[in-house]
């Protein structure tokens, strides 16, 4: 646990359930891609939260779309979902749901999972035009093709393997 000013940031999964057990916890979710805790001070001053946890991914350690705010007082966290605190970050509105709600690993809304995400979708869509092209690339050996190039052996890899 790092403290700095008000915000305190876990690392670790056993102490996540450790603070959903011991404190009511609320998720806040469709955050934009990239926040950390810090950004999140206003909010949580505003709601007099105590704590800010925002978990990673597995693969590439980046931040998930969604935190984990718990409160020191059910009257604090019913004044945090209420109505009245409606928050939007860089143009996104921000959703308060219970702890245990499911909600989309890849874009943090609450209105559907990452199978029926929008977002996955035209990220996929992305990587296929960059990979139709590899053939190319690779003849003429573009300058600072390497990182695209990867992409494009993954999914031939994967086609085989099927």
């Amino acid at each position: 646990m790092f403290l700095n000013e008000k915000s305190r940031y876990f690392l670790d999964g056993d102490l996540l359930i450790e603070m959903i057990a011991v404190h009511p916890t609320l998720k806040l979710t469709n955050l934009p891609f990239g926040i950390t805790a810090f950004d999140l001070r206003e909010i949580y001053e505003k709601t007099n939260a105590k704590i800010c946890f925002i978990p990673r991914t597995r693969d590439k350690y980046s931040r998930l779309r969604f935190a984990f705010i718990s409160f020191a007082n059910d009257e604090d966290m019913a004044k945090a979902a209420g109505g009245e605190n409606q928050f939007t970050i860089k143009g996104q509105k921000l959703y308060w749901v219970d702890s245990t709600a499911k909600t989309c690993h890849k874009c943090g809304s609450p209105d559907h999972e990452v199978k029926n995400c929008k977002e996955k979708e035209e990220s996929y869509q992305r990587k296929q035009r960059l990979a139709q092209f590899s053939k190319v690339y690779n003849r003429y050996r573009v300058p600072n093709y390497r990182k695209y190039n990867r992409y494009a052996n993954q999914q031939q890899a994967r086609n085989y393997q099927q």
